[in-house]
């Protein structure tokens, strides 16, 4: 799946995720994105991170489970 953005498209934010040592890390920007599943298409805005977190360790937790959101995310290579 390519989103065809680029980081100059991301939308300045003041969002920040802290980690389970208390660091803070902000976020790079949002980017809204015309997500389709089957014959629903729906505009979603996507908060941009960079963290070395587990994606296993993001899905796994009950928060994301708990109101029904279905995780997903697209790993960029440096």
């Amino acid at each position: 799946m390519k989103v065809r953005k680029h980081f100059d498209d991301l939308i300045p934010t003041n969002i920040s995720v802290t980690d389970y040592d208390g660091v803070s890390t902000p976020a790079k920007g949002l980017v809204t994105l015309q997500v389709q599943v089957r014959s629903s298409s729906r505009t979603t805005v996507f908060v941009v991170f960079s963290s070395k977190a587990s994606y296993n360790t993001l899905l796994g937790r009950d928060s994301i489970h708990g109101v029904g959101v279905v995780p997903s995310t697209v790993h960029k290579k440096n």
